[in-house]
């Protein structure tokens, strides 16, 4: 051999060969899409590149079919420490339970658990953070029952007995937890008390493991009340909770905020958004927004409008919570059944979902987004989807703040299935572990062509030699670290970059 070359094995039964090793390494790949000439580039799980780059926000796939049962009262919920989701519905009069773990782009379910041997009709569920386990209660011939889910590992299992929480007979239930009291609070239309809405404060039992204790009822509010949905503010340590109650011939929206003692709701005053509210949803509606001390409230108005509307959360004791603004138009048109609306990280300056049957395009499942800045006033994004293509019902939405995603979940006409949607912000196509190098040339879309990789350099503009560069997300170049942090390579001149 000659200089600079190394001997190199061709086989078992061949004789070794001298061969040079290149002083700019590069290899030959095939293309999913196309790719620019020098541009960063990342290996596919498929053994193909793609050139770094963003993908616009959206839903990704069709849905992921769940369940073919005909599920109804579709509910779910989030725990923030583990971006896992408890959907929880009806089959055939018996309640079920599936845990899903929520990556980039998708939701994997573990089996179908059955909540209790007897028949239910209706479901609310929250996430308790004291407790760190999912709180569910059903309806049960006429009374609320509460049961107690612990997630481990991929599982979840009910891990109480069921607690009756009133012999009342009652609907429209909702359970909201109260972390700082230790308490749990639920709230119900008590058909024996002229269908006023009233809450009940559940205290833990360590015998039971349950929410055992409960206080007396409390009423929140009188006449005919609907719909209730409350939510907890951890930034004010507050409950807000919002209804629907019929007055002077109609419907009008109400909302409160409270705290929750050891034995009582402390509750501030009644405040009214407005009358001539046609739907009002009772699987959403309300949000409270990350670390703002705000809520948002969606419902419909008439048949013409779909409006959201903020309040400023009160840090005084009880406090009464205080409208923001006026009325802001979501969407034109009716919109029926249950409308659901929730947030991802307040990096995106409170960004909001709202999904929703469209009555006036064959009852399509449909999604739109706004923001809402630091004062409480709304920017309606132009980015109305669709996201199920036929008829939905039972709408369920939450929002995982720690991958920048939305979970929907709905029936759908086809074989009268659960879907699960994925609604993706922006993001990368990117991971800290797949970036291969830089095109040497353009590549059509499944053409071969060159990959400069490590050892080899790339021709950039406008560097500054001797600096470190990194790969950012969208397939620039930057001197800061992204995220993921990907080290592109160090600058050799203006326009030359020694790939790291």
């Amino acid at each position: 051999g000659s200089s600079g070359q190394v001997l190199t094995s061709q086989g078992a039964s061949a004789a070794p060969s001298w061969t040079s090793v290149s002083a700019a390494p590069e290899v030959t790949m095939t293309a999913s899409g196309a790719i620019g000439a020098n541009k960063p580039v990342k290996v596919n799980s498929n053994g193909t590149v793609s050139e770094v780059s963003m993908a616009a926000p959206g839903f990704v796939g069709t849905g992921q079919v769940v369940n073919t049962g005909n599920p109804s009262f579709i509910r779910m919920a989030y725990t923030p420490d583990q971006d896992k989701v408890l959907l929880v519905y009806i089959r055939s009069n018996y309640t079920y339970m599936r845990l899903g773990t929520i990556t980039a782009g998708a939701v994997t379910y573990g089996s179908e658990v059955q909540v209790d041997g007897n028949t239910a009709t209706e479901i609310a569920v929250c996430y308790d953070t004291w407790r760190d386990a999912f709180v569910i209660v059903l309806k049960q011939g006429n009374n609320p029952y509460i049961f107690i889910a612990t997630v481990s590992g991929t599982s979840v299992s009910i891990t109480s007995n069921r607690q009756r929480i009133t012999t009342s007979a009652v609907d429209q239930l909702e359970v909201v937890e109260a972390p700082a009291a230790q308490r749990i609070v639920v709230f119900y239309r008590d058909q024996n008390n002229s269908y006023n809405l009233r809450g009940q404060i559940g205290a833990w039992s360590n015998t039971y493991g349950n929410y055992e204790a409960w206080y007396g009822a409390q009423t929140v509010g009188s006449g005919n009340c609907l719909n209730p949905t409350a939510i907890y503010d951890p930034a004010a340590n507050r409950g807000v909770v919002a209804w629907t109650d019929y007055d002077g011939g109609n419907w009008a929206l109400r909302i409160l905020q409270f705290t929750t003692t050891a034995s009582s709701l402390s509750m501030g005053s009644t405040v009214n958004i407005g009358t001539d509210i046609q739907r009002y949803g009772s699987n959403g509606g309300i949000k409270t927004l990350l670390n703002q001390g705000k809520a948002v409230f969606v419902f419909q108005q008439g048949t013409s409008n779909l409006i959201a509307r903020s309040a400023t959360i009160s840090t005084s004791n009880p406090g009464t919570i205080s409208l923001i603004g006026s009325n802001t138009i979501i969407e034109g048109g009716d919109h029926e059944y249950v409308i659901a609306a929730s947030q991802t990280s307040s990096a995106n300056n409170g960004k909001i979902m709202v999904v929703f049957e469209d009555q006036g395009d064959s009852q399509k499942g449909k999604s739109k987004t706004l923001t809402m800045n630091s004062s409480g006033a709304f920017t309606v994004n132009n980015d109305l989807l669709t996201f199920n293509n036929e008829e939905v019902k039972h709408l369920a939405i939450i929002a995982d703040p720690d991958t920048d995603q939305f979970i929907v979940s709905n029936w759908t006409a086809t074989n009268s299935s659960l879907l699960t949607h994925v609604y993706r912000e922006e993001s990368s196509n990117m991971t800290a572990n797949d970036f291969l190098g830089f095109s040497t040339a353009a590549i059509s879309d499944t053409a071969s062509g060159a990959i400069a990789v490590t050892g080899n350099t790339t021709t950039q503009s406008s560097l500054t030699a001797g600096q470190k560069y990194y790969v950012q997300k969208n397939g620039t170049l930057g001197t800061s670290a992204d995220d993921p942090s990907v080290v592109a390579g160090i600058a050799l001149s203006s326009t030359k970059l020694l790939i790291k």
